[in-house]
C-alpha cells in the first residue's frame, strides 16, 4: 500500500489547482513529488518512520510538527509542480492534447512553464525551510541522524535550492552542434 502525506482535496484546497480536477489525475503526481523530492530532504530513515506513523495514525511531537508544518506544504508545491503539466495535457493512446473546455481559453506552453516555474521557486523555499528545521532539530531527530546504511539507503539533501549546472566552458556561449 502506498502512504501519501497529503490528499487531492488538501492539494485542490490549497493549490492553484482547481477543485474539479479528478483525484486520479492528482495522486500520481502526490506520490512521485512524495518519493522524488520529500524522500531526498529526509533521508530513509526519517522517510520511513513517517510513512509508519501515518499508517498506523500515531504521528506525534516533533515528528508531528515536521509532517504538518514542513513536509505537507513542500510536498503540496512539488506535486502541483509535478502535476501541471499533465492538468494541461492528456495522454491517450492516439495523441497529447490540451484539456479544454467550452468555457476558458487554454494557456500556451510558455505559460504553463513561467507557473511551473514560479511554482519550483515556491516548492525549493518550502523545501529549504524543512531541511533548515530538521538541521536546527538534529538531536532530536535520530532518523535524520542516522538515515541507514544499505545501498539504497537514500541519505538526506543538505540543500533544497537548484542553481543550474556549471559547464565549465570558460565564459564562451553556448554553441552545441556548430562546427564542431
Amino acid at each position: 500500500m502506498k502512504v501519501k502525506f497529503i490528499k487531492p482535496e488538501y492539494l485542490k484546497k490549497n493549490s492553484a489547482i482547481s477543485g474539479d480536477v479528478d483525484d486520479d489525475i492528482l495522486e500520481p503526481y502526490i506520490f512521485k513529488a512524495q518519493e522524488v523530492y520529500i524522500h531526498r530532504i529526509l533521508g530513509t530513515a526519517l522517510y520511513t518512520k513517517l510513512k509508519a506513523d501515518v499508517t498506523a495514525g500515531s504521528v506525534t511531537g516533533i515528528y508531528l510538527t515536521i509532517l504538518n508544518d514542513y513536509v505537507c506544504p513542500a510536498l503540496l508545491e512539488y506535486a502541483t509542480y509535478e502535476a501541471l503539466p499533465f492538468v494541461y495535457l492528456k495522454l491517450t493512446n492516439k495523441s497529447v492534447s490540451k484539456r479544454d473546455s467550452e468555457f476558458s481559453t487554454s494557456a500556451d506552453l510558455s505559460e504553463v512553464k513561467w507557473l511551473r516555474s514560479t511554482v519550483l521557486d515556491i516548492s525549493e523555499y518550502q523545501a529549504q525551510r524543512l531541511t533548515d528545521y530538521l538541521k536546527t532539530n538534529i538531536a532530536l531527530i535520530t532518523e535524520y541522524q542516522n538515515p541507514g546504511s544499505t545501498i539504497d539507503t537514500i541519505r538526506p539533501s543538505s540543500t533544497s535550492y537548484f542553481g543550474g549546472v556549471y559547464l565549465g566552458n570558460g565564459g564562451r556561449d553556448c554553441s552545441w552542434g556548430e562546427g564542431r
